[in-house]
């Protein structure tokens, strides 16, 4: 792994900081330890709502973590220091990555965004639900749980190459 998560603030100059988004009261710290290059901290801003979540991914192929924190979605490369990819919006819960075709999949309380080459290229939103979980991407197909309120989680399938989403009865397209 080429990253850590630091559990409090570190101490300012130890290291080369950069901040991503708003300074805020309580960001995300992350320690970036790259091969052979100078170990250096960014500093995250969290979403606006009061979602308390975290999820990190680190690109197999690429010198790239992708981080949730608190509603906010990152990309970062951890060896040019640049930001790659930050949506506006700041209410993500999850999110799967499709390495093989470069594809971003961000999910809300209700529904899916899907992103191509960090372009807003579709938004999948069925009715009535509370929330959306993802499992997997296996053989081009994203894996993961809607929420319908009082009734409970529920397996649904999206095809990454055709963007259709099967839900129960439903076919999204």
């Amino acid at each position: 792994m080429h990253f850590e998560k630091l559990e409090k603030s570190p101490v300012s100059g130890e290291h080369y900081e950069k901040h991503f988004g708003n300074v805020d009261a309580n960001p995300l710290w992350i320690k970036f330890l790259p091969d052979e290059e100078v170990n250096w901290i960014g500093s995250f801003e969290n979403g606006g709502f009061k979602l308390v979540n975290e999820k990190f991914l680190e690109s197999k192929t690429k010198p790239q973590v992708a981080i949730l924190k608190n509603g906010s979605f990152y990309i970062v490369d951890y060896i040019s220091k640049e930001l790659i990819f930050h949506p506006d919006d700041s209410y993500f819960i999850d999110f799967e990555i499709n390495s093989n075709s470069n594809q971003i999949f961000l999910a809300t309380f209700w529904g899916i965004y899907v992103f191509q080459d960090n372009k807003l290229t579709k938004e999948i939103r069925p009715e009535f639900i509370d929330g959306i979980r993802f499992k997997e991407i296996k053989n081009e197909i994203l894996y993961g749980e809607i929420y319908e309120p009082e009734i409970d989680w529920s397996d649904f399938e999206l095809n990454t190459m055709t963007l259709v989403m099967k839900w129960g009865k439903y076919e999204f397209r």
